[in-house]
């Protein structure tokens, strides 16, 4: 796990540097394939689910959590971001 979330990280330095130099393109369609497959993986063995989950179990749980909130705000920011100038890193998305 901390492999993958070390990764992860580099992939957002690299998405940040994107988003900073605009028309730039950093961030791989392997990146975003490799993230993917990770997804997948650590959600194949999940029930589905049925309910809203609140944070709660442990410290890196509530870290995770926080990162997730952070992370889906920062989403929704490049999302209104592209409705108005053109995005790169919006590509993998669209």
């Amino acid at each position: 796990m901390r492999a993958v979330l070390v990764d992860v990280q580099h992939d957002l330095f690299d998405l940040g540097g994107e988003m900073a130099i605009p028309g730039h393109s950093i961030v791989t369609d392997a990146q975003v394939a490799r993230l993917e497959t990770h997804t997948e993986t650590f959600n194949a063995d999940l029930a589905p689910l049925k309910e809203f989950i609140l944070p709660a179990g442990s410290r890196a749980a509530s870290l995770a959590h926080l990162a997730r909130t952070v992370c889906r705000r920062a989403e929704r920011s490049v999302v209104a971001l592209a409705r108005t100038d053109q995005v790169t890193a919006m590509r993998a998305s669209t």
